[in-house]
C-alpha cells in the first residue's frame, strides 16, 4: 500500500502533464475549431482554430450556450439541442449545415459532436469539432448545378448526345439517342458501343479511337446500316466525336453527337429519282424536237429552197424589175441558210450521229464544229475502237462535252483546249481541258459544293454523272481549267 500510496501523485502528475500537452496542441490548432460544452451546452474550452473560423475570442464566448452559432431558424426547431441528444444517445453524432459567425456572416460547417462520460458513464459534457467546409459546398453545389444542366441539356437535345468513357461505354445518353437506339437509356449505361450497335461498330470504333489517339475532333462523319430492332430498314446518321479532357489537359471522356438523316436521305434520294427522270424527259424532247426540226422544218424549207430555184430558172428574168431578181436571189439564199442552221440546231439538240455511230463518232463530229464555229484549236484523243456504249453513258458524256466545251468558249480565254476520251474495261472517261485563265476561287468552290443542286451547267452534269455512279471532278489555276468525268462499266 505504501509503494501505491508512494506512485499515485506521480501518475496524476503525468496525467495532468498529459492533459496538459493535449490541451495545447489542440489550442494551437487552427483548421478546426475543437471546444468542450458542459452537459448544458454552454462553452468551457476554445481553441484557436474555434477564434478564427467563429470570429469570437475566449473571453467573448466561454460561459455561453453554443446555440448562438446557429442561424435562428434552426434555433426555434430546437436543431443545437437535437445534436446533443443524438450525441448522448449513440455516442457520436456528425452533421452538415449553416453557422454564424460572430460578424453574422455565414459559413456551411462539418460538426462532429462527441459525448464526454466518465468511468461511471455520467456525462460530462461534449466535445464539438467543427470544420468550415464553405468551398467545398460551394464546389458540390456548382458542380451539382452543372450536372442539372448537363441533364437539362440532355432531355432537351432533339439531337442524340452520349458521354463514353475510354473504354468506349457509355456513362450518360440522352433520351434521343437512346430512342434511336431502340434501348432505354438505362440499358445503354456500362456497356459499349459493339454491345449496343454491333452493326455501326465497325464504323463508329475506329473513328472513337482515332479522337483518342489524336485528341482532334470528327466532324459530320456519315455512317449508315440497318436501323437497331428494324432488320429491313436503311438508316443514315450524321455524327460528330470530340475529346473531353480534365483539368490536366488529359482526354478522359468522348462526347458523340449524333443526328439521324435517315428522313433527308430519303428526300434527297426521291429528289435524285426526280431529277434523273427530268433530264431523261429533257433528253427525250431534245430528240424529238431534233427529229421534228430535220424532217419537218429541214424538209419544207429544203422544198422552198428546190422551188425557188425552179422558179428563177424558168422566170423570164429580164420580165421583171432588179428589185424583184434581188428579192428572188435573196430568197434562194435566205431558205438555204435557215435550212443549214436549222439542220446544225437540230445535230446540237441530239446528234444522229450519237445513235448512229456512238459517244467517238458523235465527238468527233462535234469538236471539230465547234473548232471552226469559235476559232479554238481543239485537240482530240479518241481511241481506236468503235465501241458502243449504254446509251445512258453516251449521252451523258455528250452533255459533258456540250457544257466543257461551252465553258471553255465562253470564261477561259484559251486559244487551245484538248479533249480525250478513255475506254477501259471497267470505266470510261472524258476530260476537257483548257490553257485559259481559270476559275475564280468562289465560283470553283460554289462548283464542289452544288454537288446536290438540281440545274443546269456544271451542277447539272454533276447530277447526270453522279446517277450513273460517276464522279465529275474540277481542277483550276492560273494555268488552265481541266473538267473530267468518269463512269463505270459492267456492273450500270
Amino acid at each position: 500500500m505504501g509503494e501505491l500510496a508512494f506512485l499515485e501523485p506521480d501518475a496524476t502528475r503525468r496525467l495532468k502533464d498529459s492533459e496538459a500537452n493535449l490541451q495545447a496542441l489542440v489550442d494551437a490548432v487552427q483548421d478546426y475549431a475543437i471546444f468542450r460544452l458542459d452537459p448544458h451546452g454552454r462553452v468551457t474550452t476554445w481553441n484557436r482554430g474555434a477564434q478564427r473560423i467563429k470570429g469570437y475570442s475566449a473571453p467573448d464566448i466561454l460561459g455561453r450556450n453554443f446555440a448562438c452559432f446557429y442561424l435562428p431558424e434552426d434555433v426555434a426547431s430546437g436543431k443545437p439541442e437535437y445534436q446533443l441528444h443524438q450525441a448522448v444517445r449513440h455516442g457520436r453524432f456528425e452533421d452538415h449545415g449553416w453557422q454564424v459567425r460572430k460578424d453574422g456572416s455565414r459559413f456551411w460547417a462539418n460538426v462532429v459532436v462527441t459525448a464526454l462520460r466518465d468511468e461511471r458513464g455520467r456525462l460530462l459534457g461534449f466535445a464539438r469539432v467543427t470544420r468550415d467546409v464553405t468551398e467545398q459546398k460551394q464546389a458540390e453545389d456548382l458542380l451539382r448545378q452543372r450536372e442539372q444542366t448537363l441533364d437539362s441539356f440532355f432531355r432537351a437535345s432533339s439531337a442524340g448526345l452520349a458521354i463514353l468513357d475510354r473504354n468506349l461505354q457509355y456513362q450518360r445518353i440522352s433520351d434521343a439517342l437512346a430512342e434511336m437506339d431502340g434501348l432505354s437509356p438505362a440499358e445503354h449505361l456500362g456497356k459499349t458501343v459493339r454491345d449496343v450497335l454491333p452493326g455501326l461498330a465497325d464504323q463508329m470504333e475506329p473513328r472513337l479511337l482515332h479522337v483518342l489517339e489524336t485528341g482532334e475532333p470528327l466532324m459530320n462523319h456519315e455512317m449508315s446500316g440497318t436501323v437497331p430492332n428494324q432488320d429491313d430498314v436503311t438508316g443514315y446518321w450524321s455524327a460528330n466525336f470530340f475529346p473531353i479532357r480534365n483539368q490536366a489537359g488529359k482526354i478522359e471522356q468522348l462526347g458523340a453527337v449524333i443526328v439521324d438523316i435517315t428522313e433527308l436521305r430519303r428526300v434527297e434520294e426521291s429528289l435524285r429519282h426526280l431529277s434523273s427522270r427530268l433530264m431523261e424527259l429533257q433528253d427525250e424532247e431534245r430528240r424529238r424536237i431534233a427529229r421534228e426540226l430535220h424532217d419537218s422544218v429541214g424538209q419544207a424549207l429544203t422544198a422552198v429552197k428546190l422551188n425557188l430555184e425552179l422558179v428563177t430558172r424558168e422566170l423570164d428574168l429580164a420580165s421583171i424589175s432588179p428589185r424583184s431578181r434581188q428579192a428572188l436571189t435573196e430568197c434562194s439564199e435566205l431558205a438555204t441558210q435557215c435550212a443549214a442552221d436549222t439542220r446544225t440546231i437540230s445535230y446540237l439538240l441530239h446528234p444522229p450521229l450519237l445513235d448512229e455511230r456512238g459517244l467517238a463518232s458523235a465527238v468527233r463530229w462535234y469538236v471539230d464544229g465547234f473548232a471552226r464555229r469559235s476559232g479554238i484549236d481543239v485537240s482530240l484523243d479518241l481511241p481506236n475502237t468503235e465501241t458502243r456504249l449504254p446509251q445512258t453513258h453516251e449521252t451523258t458524256l455528250f452533255r459533258v462535252l456540250q457544257e466543257g466545251l461551252t465553258n471553255i468558249h465562253r470564261h477561259s480565254g484559251s486559244a487551245k483546249a484538248s479533249v480525250r476520251l478513255e475506254l477501259q474495261p471497267d470505266r470510261v472517261t472524258l476530260e476537257l481541258a483548257d490553257q485559259g485563265r481559270g476559275m475564280p476561287a468562289a465560283s470553283l468552290r460554289a462548283c464542289r459544293d452544288s454537288a446536290r443542286v438540281l440545274g443546269v451547267g456544271i451542277s447539272g452534269m454533276r447530277e447526270r454523272v453522279r446517277q450513273l455512279g460517276g464522279q465529275l471532278y474540277i481542277y483550276s489555276s492560273t494555268r488552265g481549267t481541266t473538267v473530267s468525268a468518269s463512269l463505270p462499266l459492267g456492273g450500270s
